[in-house]
């Protein structure tokens, strides 16, 4: 973890504890951190159509006793078929076959068997990162489901222990509450058909939202000088759902990656630290990212952001997915849309004349 120490002066000191401390007072500051244990494997989107092509991933968020992740092998349920596995640097990628239930159409042939198990091995995730495994695969028409969803356990080996997430709830049971349950995916009848449709992406993320009820509003990202390597970007996200989900981080077209940073003051003096756990989004409540605070922080930006852009990317979720967003671009020093400039310095630093003083 990276901690950052700026020295302000007392004006400004005063300002930030004073705005920091009108957020905490209102709960808007609702930050914490996703303990290994509750993060779950899960496939990213989560969704998927019957008779479609399904390009996605196996996400896995965390390691075992806090050492890295070794090797991850996901088996495909009955029903989906074509599984093809991306191409994954430094990994050894390794597959087994076994017999369809029924002679399948694949391109105008009929093929008797596929892909039942894909093994990532041969390289390392750290405990303290996350990495998606990524795979397509057909679902067939009259795939057979449980509770309306497909079910794809995935065995995690690490170098001290193992997680087999492989566990399926029984009827009317709630997979939160398993152990270790099989990431799955929803069937969502209706939203195309077909070998030639691919859920995954551009409007299937749409859905991602809807799905896990995780909403992101209010966003907008300051502008940079030229030269800048960082940026700071804020949102408001919503989880109406009746679990905690986490933002692990992002990714947008204009830097190498978002990551999410949290600012304090103590003794008079601000503190940055990068919320390498992501940020915990409380089932039924809401957190709002804003500069002096929590934010996102792109990182190694590749223009500048100039007033009146939008920047497009997606926020990534532990269990949401990603979700797409556009991020209007507000003058350097601006408090937010439609807000008056306050004259001074960003006190985050991202996107003001002392961008340089935080040593990224």
């Amino acid at each position: 973890m990276m901690n950052l120490a700026i020295a302000m002066s007392a004006p400004a000191r005063r300002t930030v504890s004073s705005s920091l401390a009108r957020l905490l007072a209102g709960g808007l500051l609702a930050a914490g951190f996703a303990g290994a244990a509750s993060a779950h494997a899960v496939l990213t989107p989560p969704e998927a159509s019957p008779g479609a092509t399904w390009r996605g991933a196996v996400r896995i968020s965390h390691g075992c006793e806090g050492t890295p992740t070794r090797l991850v092998r996901v088996t495909i349920p009955d029903g989906v078929v074509a599984v093809r596995p991306k191409a994954k640097y430094g990994w050894l990628i390794e597959t087994t076959w076994a017999p369809y239930l029924k002679p399948v159409d694949i391109h105008g042939k009929k093929v008797m068997e596929g892909v039942k198990t894909i093994t990532w091995k041969g390289a390392a995730l750290p405990d303290h990162m996350f990495d998606d495994f990524e795979f397509m695969a057909r679902i067939q028409p009259d795939v057979a489901l449980q509770g309306g969803k497909l079910y794809f356990p995935v065995y995690q080996e690490c170098e001290k222990g193992s997680f087999d997430w492989s566990q399926i709830p029984a009827v009317g049971q709630d997979a939160h509450d398993l152990k270790a349950p099989a990431p799955a995916l929803v069937l969502a009848a209706g939203q195309g058909s077909g070998p030639g449709v691919i859920a995954g992406a551009g409007a299937a993320h749409a859905h991602i939202a809807n799905t896990r009820q995780v909403v992101v509003s209010g966003g907008w990202a300051r502008a940079t000088p030229k030269g800048a390597k960082v940026a700071g970007a804020y949102v408001t996200i919503a989880n109406g759902g009746s679990k905690d989900d986490v933002l692990l981080g992002g990714r947008f077209d204009v830097a190498d990656r978002a990551e999410v940073h949290d600012m304090t003051m103590t003794d008079g003096v601000m503190r940055m630290r990068h919320l390498e756990q992501g940020l915990e989004v409380p089932a039924g409540g809401s957190v709002e990212l804003r500069p002096g605070g929590l934010h996102l922080m792109l990182m190694g930006l590749k223009k500048p952001l100039l007033p009146g852009d939008a920047i497009k990317g997606v926020l990534t979720f532990r269990d949401a997915g990603d979700v797409a967003v556009t991020l209007p671009v507000e003058p350097a020093g601006s408090p937010g849309p439609g807000k008056a400039p306050a004259g001074a310095a960003s006190p985050d630093g991202h996107g003001g004349q002392h961008h340089g003083d935080h040593g990224h």
